[in-house]
């Protein structure tokens, strides 16, 4: 008679096949990791703690995560943040840095370009400092003047936050002893004024020509002045004394007509600044019409001309025939504290002038002059009427 085989208890064996997935499961979870060690955030910026990667065998996962700790986003520091996934016992420390990376900024109260006509006589105009972590900062700037060449130097601004963040600032102070107007007449010409045009144009410098009557080859020249910056003035269309000086009409005429040819070649440049053929207090004009001269500056500025003469001349259409002659004349004609108007000629033939006038722009940029062209707001430099 066999023996009877005992039951198994089917709870058992549910209770077996539930444990063996817990192990599964608790393997499968236990693997489940924070992948982030350390986050850093600047200061003010809310932490993202959605941007915390979980990881299960080396694959990203999403899964809830309960997180513990405190952040001052405000302060400056490290702070540690607890992650835990759910449903596991893997809680990870994330260290999270609040950083200020952030510059300061410097703001100059006044021009960031000044002119004086010595370093000593720079009066600082002000300025401010603020920080987003710090706020104002202005007691710790500090400030210190660099000398760039002879009549430049930069002031430099420069502070730096609690947290070693360093901002600067400049401010330009041009040393002027005093201002040259370079003035050309008789242009435009060929071979000369282009070659003028370069050199100035090299050194930045704007100067002013007074032209007389020219034909269609010269216009690209004269748009080119133009188009440069230069001032345009009015020498005459005729430069013959015994055609100009026979009365106020030919002589008002003689402007009139020059000035209605710029005006056409530069579409619409209107030209008020003039300077007499032999400048106001010329007494060649004697021999055709007795007291013109008298009745010319009168009546130029009546019809809304301003009339510039010289202080300083070249000696060019002179008895200066060399670049040494030329250049010695200027130098020694120009003078700290004024306004210099210098008298050159741009006409064909004057190659002396144009290899005296680069010396010439070397001296005065040495010894701390500036170059200016003129304009209406310019105080005229005339001369006594001699006629």
């Amino acid at each position: 008679m066999r023996a009877r085989r005992k039951k198994r208890n089917p709870l058992i064996g549910c209770l077996l096949i539930v444990g063996m997935l817990m192990v599964i499961f608790l393997g499968v979870i236990s693997n489940i990791r924070v992948q982030d060690e350390r986050k850093t955030v600047e200061v003010g910026t809310a932490v993202e703690h959605s941007s915390i990667k979980l990881t299960m065998f080396g694959s990203e996962v999403g899964w809830p995560v309960k997180v513990e700790g405190e952040i001052d986003i405000n302060t400056v520091g490290e702070y540690d943040i607890y992650y835990t996934p759910f449903l596991t016992f893997n809680k990870a420390r994330v260290q999270v840095s609040v950083v200020d990376t952030k510059k300061p900024e410097i703001a100059l109260i006044g021009e960031k370009e000044l002119t004086v006509k010595d370093i000593d006589e720079y009066q600082e105009l002000g300025y401010s400092a603020t920080d987003n972590y710090d706020g104002d900062i202005t007691d710790d700037v500090t400030t210190r003047i660099i000398k760039k060449r002879n009549n430049q130097y930069l002031v430099e601004y420069s502070v730096k936050d609690s947290n070693n963040n360093v901002e600067t600032a400049s401010r330009i102070v041009n040393i002027v002893k005093g201002t040259v107007y370079l003035t050309f007449d008789d242009g435009p010409s060929h071979d000369i004024t282009p070659e003028i045009l370069n050199v100035l144009k090299e050194n930045n410098i704007k100067a002013t020509f007074f032209l007389v009557g020219y034909d269609k080859t010269k216009e690209d020249i004269v748009q080119r002045m133009y188009k440069e910056g230069h001032t345009i003035g009015l020498h005459g269309y005729s430069h013959k004394y015994s055609e100009i000086y026979t009365s106020i009409d030919a002589l008002m005429e003689n402007f009139e007509k020059l000035e209605e040819m710029i005006k056409e070649i530069t579409g619409g440049y209107t030209s008020k600044i003039i300077r007499f053929p032999g400048g106001s207090s010329n007494t060649v004009s004697r021999n055709y019409c007795k007291g013109i001269m008298t009745e010319a500056v009168k009546t130029v500025e009546e019809n809304g001309y301003t009339f510039f003469d010289w202080n300083v001349d070249s000696g060019d259409a002179g008895l200066a025939y060399t670049v040494d002659d030329i250049y010695n004349n200027i130098i020694s004609g120009i003078k700290p504290g004024r306004i210099n108007v210098v008298l050159m000629h741009d006409s064909g033939g004057h190659d002396e002038t144009l290899e005296a006038l680069k010396k010439v722009i070397e001296y005065c940029l040495e010894n701390c002059y500036e170059f200016k062209p003129i304009t209406a707001d310019t105080t005229p430099v005339q001369h006594n009427v001699s006629n």
